[in-house]
């Protein structure tokens, strides 16, 4: 998932419930913040720790510069196999400190 925020703030968070459906047990969150589109999955951060089978709330932030940022929120594995996550209740907050 992607989208653009515009805003005047100095730091994003971005708030995001995930699980495992199925096959996904190895999968890990990822987030992408920045000021162009992600090139690759090497622009994503890992966030917290693989995927369960409940929902499990993670939170993100990031300190960045610019009037419109690109946010993304997905999932990766490495093992290649079929897999199915959720992801809900997506928040992304900018802030000013």
């Amino acid at each position: 998932m992607l989208t653009t925020v515009k805003g005047g703030g100095n730091t994003i968070r971005v708030k995001f419930q995930v699980r495992n459906i199925e096959g996904c047990g190895g999968c890990s969150p990822i987030v992408y913040v920045g000021t162009g589109k992600p090139a690759s999955f090497a622009d994503f951060a890992k966030v917290g720790n693989p995927l369960a089978k409940t929902w499990e709330t993670y939170v993100y932030e990031k300190p960045v510069k610019g009037d419109s940022i690109v946010v993304a929120v997905g999932y990766m594995n490495s093992q290649g196999t079929l897999q199915w996550a959720g992801i809900d209740n997506v928040s992304i907050s900018v802030i000013v400190r």
